[in-house]
């Protein structure tokens, strides 16, 4: 399976992370389910400190994945990271 990865850059205040067209598309002919609901494995690495974090996000409306606040926390001051898609799962 291909990696599927895009860099992005996030703030303190920064509530829901982007899921890119061009990613969905990837993501879609490599049969990941990125679909309202459904919960994302993903691995973010911090570009500053090279700090990797594995985490489930879900998926809201509009593609975009949200970042629990005990995560905003671990992201503090982040600025440019890099996400990786593992793998999907329906929501419950």
């Amino acid at each position: 399976m291909p990696i599927i990865e895009w860099l992005t850059n996030i703030d303190n205040s920064t509530k829901n992370i982007q899921i890119p067209d061009e990613i969905m598309q990837q993501a879609d002919k490599e049969a990941i389910k990125i679909k309202t609901g459904n919960t994302l494995t993903t691995q973010i690495v911090k570009y500053k400190t090279g700090e990797q974090l594995l985490l489930h996000l879900t998926i809201e409306k509009d593609n975009q994945l949200v970042i629990p606040e005990h995560v905003k926390d671990l992201l503090k001051n982040a600025g440019k990271i890099r996400l990786t898609i593992l793998g999907s799962k329906k929501g419950i």
